[in-house]
């Protein structure tokens, strides 16, 4: 599964489904580096008609290897040794909307890149150990019974489960502290998940 210049998109939502099932199949980490809204473009040209569904006139998407590097001014040469996914992969797609207006058009795409390709380094990335929604939902309503049972009175409980109780209370605290620590670590986009990433993609190849 792929991409060629001059496939067209009815939908961006459509485009997304062929994106993430690109990303799957070529254990590829994609990323919207550059985008112009529907609103933006008819700013310019004010009596272009659009499909509402396409959403975007142009855009952009680079390797999460690739793209643009942001720096900071207020770190600016503090902190010169800190690694970064950035390592000038040139992996490009680009989209616009086509002269009808009617799809999103693949203008530019540039399979190409730096580094290796492999699945056991996509599976370590950020985006594929983030918990999805349905997990989370898990993870706060675990959360929320933890807190109703800490609001709970266990006085009738104690003289016959005293050991059982205290044990089981004991263990679910536990658990649903790695549950808050990991949902911590997934979320997190700091320079020290970055790498732990690093270290990650050596013991997991």
């Amino acid at each position: 599964m792929g991409f060629n210049v001059g496939d067209q998109f009815a939908s961006y939502e459509e485009f997304q489904q062929a994106l993430v099932g690109y990303e799957k199949s070529t254990f590829v980490q994609l990323w919207k580096r550059d985008s112009r809204t529907l609103a933006a473009a008819q700013g310019r040209c004010p009596n272009r008609k659009f499909n509402s569904a396409i959403k975007f006139y142009e855009l952009t998407y680079s390797c999460v290897h690739g793209g643009k590097k942001h720096h900071s001014k207020s770190t600016a040469g503090l902190r010169p040794n800190q690694k970064t996914f950035k390592i000038e992969c040139p992996f490009t797609l680009k989209l616009r909307a086509n002269p009808e207006g009617t799809h999103l058009l693949v203008t530019k795409f540039d399979n190409i890149h730096n580094h290796n390709v492999l699945e056991c380094l996509y599976n370590v990335m950020p985006a594929q150990r983030r918990l999805n929604k349905e997990d989370k939902e898990k993870a706060k309503e675990m959360l929320k019974v933890n807190a109703d049972t800490e609001k709970t009175s266990a006085a009738s409980f104690v003289d016959k489960f005293r050991k059982g109780f205290n044990h089981e209370r004991h263990s679910q605290h536990r658990y649903l502290s790695e549950i808050k620590v990991k949902v911590f670590l997934l979320e997190d986009s700091t320079q020290r998940h970055r790498q732990l990433f690093e270290q990650s993609t050596r013991r997991y190849c």
